[in-house]
């Protein structure tokens, strides 16, 4: 579309002076089905078409939000220069989920906005090293987790300490932490300071501890299964499934929903980032289908939790399901 009017193939600009801007609009009309739609623009002058140049358009129809997973290599240097590390805050502010694996990021770049605000890294210690890592019991990404890290630089590996709102799901053979995950809400980040291919191979190690489970997991938190629950929508559970709490961040109170596919004894219990239980919700037998609990943001003694990040655990008929909490008075 130009000046109002919709085109079908192409249009000409009328003669234009040195500097001049044209807005032209592209639209890429949904089909039947969903996934990436792509258009080929080309822009010529009329007396010149073989200094034209082309580009090509993208958009996402009917998808999930659009993942990005990236990895940097062993090196100190070389990893995400300033461009790319504005493109990827752009890339995020619009619902992005960001995966970082990097010993070297924090050493080369050290305290910035991408560090500070999009991975939550508090403070670090350059090159602490993991020979071992061990994951939070309870956490989504990190519970069960235990195994020997075996990259090429094992010494390299950054102490990542996390700031309000991010997690520290693993941690080095010193139990300091060395991976984070952020929920900002509109977009999600994993930060891991070791090498991920430091994590065993699937061949040579068992369930989770191997690198295709990690990987799974990462992604399943990035974009939740279709089973999770949707409040209000009345369709029956086929799984065990735990809705996010709302609000959330909360300061007094916060609400959350489960689904039970079948009638089942019931344990849904908040713990800090620790693995410390800090109040027990339910721990009884219910029915199946939808139920919803509130928390008062309270101790088991009554007392009233301190500002951070909590996990929400819930267990039934052998299923576990973990949602971040985060108290913000």
């Amino acid at each position: 579309m130009y000046n109002s009017v919709t085109y079908s193939t192409g249009f000409t600009i009328p003669a234009m002076s040195l500097g001049q801007s044209e807005p032209f609009v592209v639209r890429i009309l949904p089909g039947g089905g969903s996934g990436l739609g792509t258009v080929t623009t080309r822009v010529e002058p009329v007396s010149l078409p073989a200094e034209g140049q082309e580009v090509d358009l993208n958009a996402f129809w009917n998808t999930p939000a659009v993942l990005l997973v990236w990895t940097t290599g062993e090196f100190e240097t070389d990893t995400i220069d300033l461009a790319a590390d504005t493109e990827l805050r752009a890339y995020l502010d619009q619902g992005g989920r960001l995966f970082l694996s990097s010993h070297g990021f924090m050493d080369e770049r050290g305290h910035n906005t991408l560090s500070i605000n999009y991975f939550r890294v508090a403070s670090f210690v350059a090159d602490q090293g993991a020979t071992s890592a061990t994951g939070l019991a309870g956490d989504v990404l990190g519970d069960g987790l235990a195994f020997p890290l075996a990259p090429p630089f094992p010494d390299k590996a950054d102490r990542i300490n996390p700031n309000t709102g991010a997690v520290a799901w693993l941690r080095n053979h010193l139990s300091n932490p060395i991976a984070l995950r952020y929920d900002q809400g509109v977009y999600k980040t994993v930060f891991m300071a070791a090498a991920f291919e430091g994590i065993p191979l699937v061949a040579s190690a068992v369930d989770p501890n191997n690198q295709k489970t990690v990987m799974k997991r990462i992604l399943d938190w990035f974009i939740p299964a279709a089973t999770d629950v949707n409040p209000g929508t009345g369709t029956a559970a086929t799984t065990l499934s735990l809705a996010q709490n709302a609000p959330n961040p909360f300061s007094s109170t916060t609400s959350m929903s489960f689904a039970l596919p079948n009638a089942a004894p019931v344990s849904l219990s908040v713990y800090d980032v620790s693995g410390r239980l800090v109040s027990t919700l339910i721990n009884r037998p219910m029915d199946a289908g939808m139920h919803q609990v509130s928390w008062d943001g309270r101790d088991s003694g009554g007392n009233s939790v301190a500002n951070g990040v909590y996990l929400l655990r819930l267990e039934a008929g052998g299923e576990t399901v973990t949602r971040d909490l985060v108290r913000m008075k």
